[in-house]
């Protein structure tokens, strides 16, 4: 792998143009501005959090066919391929706390979160994003709870997608390769003066994974996803865009007893952003969404979960004195609701409402000196009221080269499964809730650098970061009058993570750099509970870049380690010692013109097979071959 590495950077030197050598310019300005981290537009220099963007170029060039995995070799994230028994498909966190549901990790879409409410955290697969539609996805590392609420200790992930063009353009692509995986996306958009819009489609097929045994897994999946998007502006300063879309999953499980499930969910989404002048923008949004996961089992009656989820939110951005005042305040209210008899005996529809009040200041003290604070206050039925709160200085004391110091308060409410369920798995073994488990709260100190050197051609960043959990949840048993063993939940246990990142990219142009990053973090808890304490691999290294290999040819390639560590998994009741391990993931593609592409991908390069869960699986080396063309008049 080492020689691998090495003959590609070479190639990406020595594919450099001598003009580029002797052209100075901020290759890294587009990619600098970022809207989550402050709920406005800023320079990543000036946001009081880390930030990692994934721009749509990451995205295509990587060759990834997974929604984490754009994710994965990324400073500060764990992603893991793992199955759980609810049918998630991946394990992503930011920041270590790596579990099959991460339930103080914000998973916004557009601004609208996907948080699930009934076990926390995201189910990835059934997501309602497109490839081709996404513009970028920023990762916000560190508690920012004061400005979207609790569950966004660990940090927030934003997927955002690209407004349509009012351009006629049909786009599509079309790929095939091993373990059964082939994939068809297509997209249609259209507009004029006023307004455009975008139909989105998109399939997917992918057969098991192979078994420890050696067998084909049972996690099969079938998918099946659909979205629009609208965009209107009656007047110069007013926006409206409508929102609206589904996934349709078909899916194996690997829990024995609910072997096959379907998930079925939709969305839609109103915005409207009124701008009376440059400095001020007032955004309202609504939201509905709808999920109804049917688990069906080996014997006896169907497992059928409905969620239900509205969402409403004011928010109003002001710029004053000059552009030296930053205010952004807001308030929401969402309510969820689930339905299932199963995991509610007795009680089969629980409830949660949350009203939230939100503000953020920015100020600039010194003409290089930014002061930001945030809070919150919020009120639910499962967390009573919460406080949040962050503050941050921001100093730039040379050109291009940023110090940030933050620290900040997240609280993390239970879930409506930790709080209220009640559900017999089996004869043996009964799983109740508890009405008394109180919130989560995380504290998070951190210092940071950011520089830009060499013509901004070579960007630098290193975090430092310190958290402290305390009532972090776990399992614990409350009875055993045999055979039944009844669990519950407690939340006593207290936990500190403490980590380095460590970031360095070199940039040629805009088709050729390289970067490399590293990240280490040491955990443990008061408990020693194996997934706190072990299941973070303490050191990785991810490394690659792309290369402009010339008539019209490129290759990018991501290399990623990670130490060696333990994982527990709920739905197997295992814990399993994950060796260490590199991943290798590359993509060869040719451009006969900038709209045309033909491509060949691969991951798990290093190695045939390796295990990254304890879900009885292991993940193939996988290959794909494909086509993808955008048409436009």
């Amino acid at each position: 792998m080492k020689r691998a590495l090495t003959a590609f950077l070479i190639a990406a030197h020595a594919a450099v143009p001598a003009r580029a050598v002797n052209d100075p310019f901020g290759l890294f300005e587009e990619e600098s501005r970022v809207v989550t981290a402050s709920r406005r537009p800023e320079a990543v220099r000036e946001a009081p959090v880390a930030v990692e963007i994934v721009t749509a170029d990451d995205i295509r060039d990587s060759g990834a066919v997974n929604l984490w995995d754009y994710m994965r070799f990324r400073a500060g994230m764990n992603v893991v391929d793992g199955r759980s028994g609810e049918g998630n498909r991946a394990l992503v966190s930011i920041r270590g706390f790596p579990a099959e549901f991460v339930d103080n990790m914000l998973v916004l879409l557009d601004g609208r979160s996907v948080y699930t409410g009934l076990s926390g955290g995201a189910v990835w697969e059934a997501l309602p994003v497109q490839a081709q539609d996404i513009e970028r996805i920023e990762i916000i590392r560190g508690p920012n709870a004061a400005l979207y609420g609790s569950n966004a200790g660990l940090g927030v992930v934003n997927i955002i997608t690209r407004r349509p063009a009012a351009r006629r353009t049909l786009s599509g692509e079309a790929l095939g390769g091993n373990e059964g995986l082939h994939r068809e996306q297509a997209s249609y958009e259209d507009g004029g003066k006023a307004g455009a819009y975008r139909l989105s489609l998109a399939h997917k097929e992918q057969r098991g994974y192979p078994t420890t045994a050696g067998a084909v897994g049972q996690d099969y999946l079938y998918s099946n996803k659909g979205s629009a998007r609208a965009l209107w502006t009656p007047t110069d300063r007013t926006t409206l865009e409508l929102m609206a879309g589904g996934s349709w999953d078909n899916l194996g499980v690997i829990d024995p007893d609910l072997p096959s499930a379907r998930f079925r969910h939709h969305f839609e989404m109103l915005k409207h952003s009124y701008d009376p002048d440059p400095d001020s923008s007032v955004q309202t949004m609504i939201s509905r969404r709808h999920d109804l996961r049917t688990y069906v089992p080996s014997s006896g009656s169907l497992l059928t979960v409905r969620e239900y989820q509205y969402d409403a939110e004011v928010s109003h951005r002001l710029d004053w004195m000059d552009g030296r005042q930053h205010t952004v305040y807001g308030g929401s209210f969402r309510y969820t609701g689930i339905e299932s008899t199963r995991l509610f005996s007795g009680h089969p529809y629980q409830k949660n409402a949350i009203q939230r009040g939100f503000a953020s200041q920015t100020s600039s003290v010194l003409p290089r000196l930014n002061l930001i604070g945030a809070l919150s206050v919020e009120h639910s039925d499962t967390g009573g009221v919460e406080p949040a709160y962050q503050f941050a200085a921001v100093a730039t004391p040379w050109h291009n080269h940023t110090f940030r110091a933050s620290y900040g308060l997240a609280p993390t409410i239970p879930t409506l499964y930790n709080k209220a369920a009640r559900q017999q798995s089996s004869a043996s073994l009964l799983l109740v809730g508890n009405p008394g488990i109180r919130p989560q709260r995380l504290r998070s100190h951190e210092v940071s650098y950011q520089g830009l050197l060499l013509d901004k051609r070579m960007q630098v960043e290193a975090n430092l970061f310190y958290l402290r959990i305390d009532r972090l949840g776990r399992t614990v048993t409350q009875s055993f009058n045999f055979p039944l063993l009844t669990l519950s939940f407690a939340d006593d246990n207290k936990a500190i993570a403490r980590g380095v990142e460590a970031k360095w990219s070199w940039r040629w142009d805009a088709r050729r750099s390289v970067y490399a990053n590293y990240t280490y973090e040491s955990l443990s808890d008061a408990k020693a509970v194996v997934n706190v304490a072990k299941g973070t691999p303490p050191h990785k290294v991810n490394l690659g870049g792309l290369a402009a290999l010339g008539r019209g040819f490129s290759l990018g390639l991501n290399a990623g380690y990670q130490d060696g560590h333990t994982l527990y998994a709920r739905t197997t009741n295992q814990t399993l010692d994950i060796p260490a391990y590199w991943r290798v993931d590359a993509k060869l593609a040719y451009r006969p013109r900038p709209d045309w592409e033909l491509f060949a991908a691969c991951q798990n390069l290093a190695r045939a097979r390796h295990v990254e869960f304890a879900d009885g699986l292991v993940v193939p080396r996988t290959y794909q071959a494909g086509v993808s063309v955008r048409l436009a008049r």
